[in-house]
């Protein structure tokens, strides 16, 4: 990697890291509907400028737009919301850290639940490292 491209992961890592934190600050102040509502808003106006600048296609049919919500609501709102209501009750710290421990419980419900998706040598090692 080059120095452009460490910056660049040491400011997402900084501003990642440091998610936990700003949450626990506003939802103290504001509670964690709130809280969640302004992250989805802020994140709906960065997409509407990206779509008005790089005029992507965009999906056409009801089906498309009912899975893309199903996946938006358990894959962003839903864990955006339990994460922000849970630091009104333990700290950011720990909050940080149980959010550290998704990759743990992915390898294990993949393999589980996907055939294609097993538990390899390579994996548990990749799992480790990055743990």
């Amino acid at each position: 990697m080059n120095f452009r491209q460490w910056t660049a992961f040491l400011t997402l890592t900084c501003v990642w890291g440091s998610s936990f934190l700003w949450i626990k600050i506003a939802v103290q102040e504001t509670g964690p509907l709130t809280v969640v509502t302004l992250r989805l808003f802020l994140a709906l106006v960065v997409l509407l400028v990206f779509l008005a600048v790089q005029k992507p296609g965009v999906p056409r049919g009801g089906r498309m737009w009912g899975v893309l919500l199903l996946q938006g609501l358990m894959s962003t709102a839903i864990p955006w919301f339990l994460i922000t209501w849970a630091e009104v009750h333990i700290d950011s710290a720990l909050a940080t850290v149980l959010n550290a421990t998704v990759p743990l419980f992915t390898i294990v419900v993949a393999h589980l639940f996907l055939s294609d998706d097993k538990i390899t040598l390579r994996r548990v090692i990749g799992l480790l490292v990055g743990f």
